[in-house]
């Protein structure tokens, strides 16, 4: 959701007064020629002051329709492409693919940001942040877009911080496997090629989606659908409310010869 810079304001007021963040505010827009408007601009120097309370997201953890920051490395780059909108207007797009470690996704930027991109030196193993991004479901998969209210940046590598799933405990399920999604393939920061699937559970207390990662998208190649299932270690992530299944790591994966 857009936050304007008044609303911004309320995360750095106990370190600068209201004139001050003003003042800095309209100094910044000046250095960026108005290029980007003073909401944008507020929530960057918030950002940059260490006060941005969205954090950083996991790209594992990313969801259409959500609004976040995330941080990552470049792994791909498309060559830009320019079209004309309905209006009879120019516009520029290029198509990225950023990696963070737990997945990869896309990273489409638009008009002045594909200028920023290039006057930037943009290339793979580059290291960018996504403020205020949104993200769309693409026909690639999952594509984070830099809008109106986006801040793109270009990170120093001593500036990335690393991106984790959310913490996790041990638990158990099991039940019967409604459906089993593809496997989908990304890029790990070492260069290793990460696998991740999607699994329908469905017991006595309903349904139930299951990620499972790498070696583990292996064992359940053994499983389909309709067989009942045992996993042991499973981890919970609570995130918005909810709680998200993973499996990966020491979790096991056996038949379970009995409904649940």
């Amino acid at each position: 959701m857009h936050r304007t810079k008044d609303e911004v304001y309320g995360d750095v007021k106990d370190i600068v007064s209201q004139d001050e963040f003003t003042r800095a505010v309209h100094e910044r827009a000046y250095e960026y020629n108005h290029l980007i408007d003073e909401d944008t601009v507020a929530l960057l120097l918030v950002d940059e002051w260490g006060r941005n309370k969205q954090g950083n997201c996991a790209i594992a953890d990313l969801e259409p329709s959500m609004e976040c920051t995330v941080a990552g490395s470049v792994i791909y780059m498309g060559e830009e492409r320019q079209f004309t909108r309905r209006n009879g207007t120019q516009g520029k797009v290029l198509n990225v693919t950023i990696s963070d470690g737990t997945g990869s996704c896309g990273l489409v930027l638009w008009d002045k940001d594909v200028e920023v991109a290039q006057s930037s030196a943009l290339r793979p193993k580059t290291n960018v942040k996504i403020i205020n991004g949104y993200v769309k479901q693409g026909r690639n998969g999952l594509e984070l877009n830099v809008g109106r209210w986006s801040v793109l940046e270009i990170l120093e590598e001593s500036k990335v911080e690393e991106t984790k799933p959310s913490p996790s405990v041990e638990n158990t399920i099991q039940g019967s496997i409604a459906a089993l999604e593809p496997t989908r393939v990304f890029f790990k920061d070492s260069g290793d090629i990460g696998f991740v699937t999607t699994i329908l559970l469905v017991n006595e207390d309903g349904d139930h989606r299951v990620t499972l990662w790498d070696e583990k998208v292996k064992d359940i190649q053994r499983f389909k659908k309709g067989d009942t299932i045992r996993i042991e270690k499973i981890s919970l992530r609570n995130r918005n409310g909810s709680t998200e299944l993973h499996v990966n790591g020491q979790a096991t994966i056996t038949s379970a010869q009995q409904p649940p």
